[in-house]
């Protein structure tokens, strides 16, 4: 699966967000952007507005800059600028600062619980993955669909529920 892509992808690794601009040069030339950034709610609100806001609209900003074709930024089932709980307020906020920014092409992807996450896997994450009515995915599964949308999308802006993600990668070659 990687085989396919692997000429095409370029990952650039910045240690610390704050520096992101002075990577820039390293972005120039990338067309496609994806933005996976996020905090437990553990972490406090003012890490979460950090993590999950401000630094998610710089790099989308920074992709404006460098002309990307389609920026897809990762948030979560349930946001809404109005959600009663932080966690999908600060995330529907994210997605209303993207929105404004201007950006060529712009996906949202709302997974629902992300499941199979390796050493990430949270214990209420595993007690929760058993439960029927809950909306769920492998992060390897959102990693698919969102590569295989980035590709195939001619939406100028998009919202991915759960199930649209699911389709996705039903239908991939991934």
């Amino acid at each position: 699966d990687e085989e396919k892509y692997k000429n095409k992808m370029r990952v650039v690794q910045v240690d610390k967000m704050e520096d992101m601009h002075e990577k820039a040069e390293e972005f120039k030339g990338c067309d496609q952007y994806f933005c996976c950034l996020g905090v437990m709610t553990s972490a406090g609100k003012e890490m979460l507005q950090k993590v999950d806001l401000e630094y998610p609209t710089a790099f989308a900003k920074l992709a404006k800059e460098n002309n990307c074709t389609r920026f897809t930024y990762t948030s979560s089932v349930g946001a809404s600028p109005k959600a009663w709980g932080i966690y999908m307020k600060i995330k529907g906020q994210a997605e209303e600062a993207l929105k404004e920014i201007g950006l060529q092409n712009l996906s949202l992807i709302r997974p629902g619980l992300v499941t199979q996450r390796g050493e990430r896997t949270r214990w209420m994450e595993k007690c929760a993955s058993y439960v029927p009515f809950i909306a769920k995915i492998t992060c390897l599964n959102v990693a698919r669909a969102m590569i295989e949308n980035s590709i195939l999308s001619e939406s100028a802006e998009e919202t991915l529920e759960n199930k649209d993600l699911l389709e996705i990668v039903k239908k991939s070659e991934l």
